[in-house]
């Protein structure tokens, strides 16, 4: 029950939460007598007849008049309301990787389709005197097709109801498993999802299984509804119209191409996930873990948590093991940066830029070891004045002053981060002047790097985390920090966490749309691969009379084989042709999601197309193995 997958093992009274918080010593404000508490979600039902937007009004001017009567340097200006209806909302970054996932389903069950419609096309030719007769004796074209497609779909349907068991079987088998390679096993502890089906999911497989259906029955159904009436009466299955369709061959190609181009998306993830791992961040965050220290209690100003916190990070910095300690506002990676408005010295004030923000401490660059290319650090002095410095990103300086000196420059910085109040005409900007220019990063999103990025003076009110770096592995170190903060004060609680593990949680969707894509792609490759069999197979014996005269004339087992390879190889070229097109086509789809790599990649390109032609290969071989074994006086007698 609920919008997130979060499996509540009691419910309480809001009044009761500070109580159990404090039970539980978990580190975060009190709700009860903290206004500027933000640890916290607000769920509302619109009221009937009423819009988003009169909704977010409302909202917003409920948020403005507390912000008049209960003034605060932390309190938040601005509300905005957002879906949450459903545990995952369908926006725009999520569709980057929604979309793609769905064409590949798509493009599985057209495969599926040509591969069971060259079947149907293949027992075709059993059924042409039948179909024949039918004609004869005055059936309509329209009735053959009919009861053409009536079996065609009666076999989807039951196709359709043993692969939602399948389905239904597969998911509960692989839900444990997906859930223990989370990256963060505490939350996976906490999932609990309902993957049960519905009337809905029953609903949407009996229409895809019924489109399905439609779509394989519909080209042999056409075709053998106009058969020649004397040839096909005349015809003992082994020769007539159907024997050399051209449709089976474009069904082959349709299924190689469509492989093609799913194992060319794949192969693009398989690649992008390898770079994930290997991707420059501009930091070095090995052996680098961070703190959340925060009060367990509501006997504790936040003023006494600013000070214990302060003695936490001085008693690790006397660590042996612990190289640097730093403070900041916004760990890396957490997912939690925002931007701040910024207005150079010409700007129009209705005009501002936006520029990603971190408030930090003097050695931040130094845990992190983040180097500055021009200028220099904060010193703590300059901390602990609150100066109006700043240090800006490499793309921040050449954009903001191109071909001139950023050292020196003056910055324009909002104090909030509030789009409402930029509307409203109420921003207030503070001056700030350049001392340092830092390498470009990825702190904020592992596929993105930040380009215009702001390092401002850590206030103290506006401390949340520390840094620490250790000299070796860190999780000692880190198994240590609970103990030092109960040396400290037992109030004091924290929250351990290794940046890597940061960077886990980001790269875990990539991995899993490499999975679920390779999958699809192979799947795609076993269909096309027995589609590909199955057809030489048939041809291999409907052309047995002629192989058995070949042999007999004096053709050696390698000349069958090659005749049937080359064509096989003819429709592989031309299939894998198509396929790179749509491979082109469909990793458009996959661009917004690939980090420093080209959607046409011609390694993967290459590699994916002459893995499909081996696997073609064998398929033929393997289908014309029966061919190499003819005995030509039973061939000749063949009937």
């Amino acid at each position: 029950i609920g919008t997130t997958p979060d499996s509540p093992s009691f419910w309480a009274p809001l009044m009761a939460r500070d109580y159990f918080i404090q039970a539980g010593g978990w580190a975060h404000e009190t709700w009860l007598t903290d206004r500027d508490a933000e640890v916290f979600t607000i769920l509302g039902r619109l009221a009937p007849n009423a819009s988003e937007s009169e909704a977010q009004a409302a909202a917003q001017l409920t948020t403005d008049r507390l912000a008049q009567k209960y003034p605060s340097e932390n309190r938040k200006t601005s509300l905005e309301l957002v879906r949450a209806g459903t545990f995952v909302t369908l926006d725009e970054d999520l569709s980057a990787l929604v979309w793609p996932l769905a064409i590949g389903f798509g493009l599985v069950l057209l495969v599926a389709c040509a591969n069971v419609a060259n079947l149907l096309l293949a027992r075709a030719l059993d059924r042409q005197k039948e179909i024949g007769v039918r004609v004869a004796l005055g059936a309509q074209r329209s009735r053959v097709i009919g009861q053409l497609l009536t079996e065609s779909i009666l076999l989807a349907l039951l196709g359709g109801a043993a692969g939602l068991l399948v389905a239904v079987w597969t998911l509960r088998a692989l839900y444990p498993i997906v859930l223990s390679s989370v990256p963060i096993p505490e939350l996976a502890g906490s999932f609990v999802l309902n993957l049960s089906p519905d009337w809905r999911v029953f609903i949407f497989t009996l229409l895809i299984a019924l489109v399905a259906g439609a779509a394989a029955g519909l080209a042999p159904a056409i075709q053998m509804s106009r058969p020649d009436v004397i040839t096909a009466l005349k015809s003992d299955g082994s020769q007539g119209y159907l024997n050399n369709s051209r449709v089976r061959s474009g069904l082959d190609v349709v299924q190689i191409a469509v492989s093609l181009s799913l194992l060319i998306g794949a192969g693009l993830l398989a690649m992008n996930v390898r770079r994930l791992h290997h991707v420059d961040t501009g930091m070095n965050l090995q052996n680098v873990f961070s703190v959340a220290a925060g009060l367990r209690g509501s006997d504790r100003s936040g003023g006494d948590a600013d000070v214990l916190r302060q003695r936490l990070a001085e008693r690790l910095r006397e660590l042996p093991d612990v190289a640097s300690v730093s403070e900041c506002y916004n760990q890396p990676f957490s997912g939690n940066m925002g931007n701040r408005l910024v207005l150079l010295q010409n700007d129009e004030p209705t005009h501002p830029r936006e520029a990603g923000f971190n408030f930090v401490s003097a050695e931040y660059f130094q845990t992190l070891s983040l180097p500055i290319l021009r200028g220099r650090a904060f010193t703590a002095e300059e901390i602990r004045s609150r100066l109006p410095v700043v240090i800006v990103s490499e793309t921040a300086a050449k954009q903001f002053w191109p071909e001139q000196d950023p050292l020196g420059q003056q910055l324009a910085v909002a104090d909030e981060p509030d789009q409402h109040e930029q509307t409203a005409g109420r921003v207030q900007y503070r001056q700030y002047q350049v001392i340092g220019v830092a390498r470009d990063t990825r702190s904020r999103h592992l596929w993105q790097q930040d380009e215009r990025f702001l390092y401002l003076p850590l206030p103290v009110a506006k401390s949340r985390y520390l840094l620490v770096q250790t000299r070796g592995n860190s999780a000692a170190t880190m198994s240590t920090v609970r103990g030092l903060a109960m040396s400290i004060d037992p109030v004091l609680r924290t929250s351990v966490r290794a940046l890597n593990d940061n960077l886990a949680v980001q790269a875990a969707p990539f991995r899993a749309l490499a999975w679920v894509s390779g999958a699809l792609g192979a799947l795609a490759l076993v269909l096309a691969a027995l589609g590909l069999y199955g057809v030489t197979s048939f041809i291999v014996t409907r052309r047995t009379r002629e192989i058995g005269i070949r042999m007999a004339l004096g053709a050696r087992r390698g000349d069958v084989i090659a005749l049937f390879l080359r064509s096989g190889w003819r429709l592989t070229a031309l299939g894998v042709g198509l396929g790179l097109a749509g491979g082109a086509v469909l990793s458009r789809l996959l661009v917004s999601v690939l980090v420093d790599l080209s959607a046409l990649d011609p390694l993967v390109l290459a590699l994916v197309s002459l893995f499909l032609f081996l696997v073609a290969t064998l398929a033929i071989l393997a289908a014309t193995r029966r061919a190499t074994k003819v005995d030509p006086m039973v061939a000749l007698r063949y009937e």
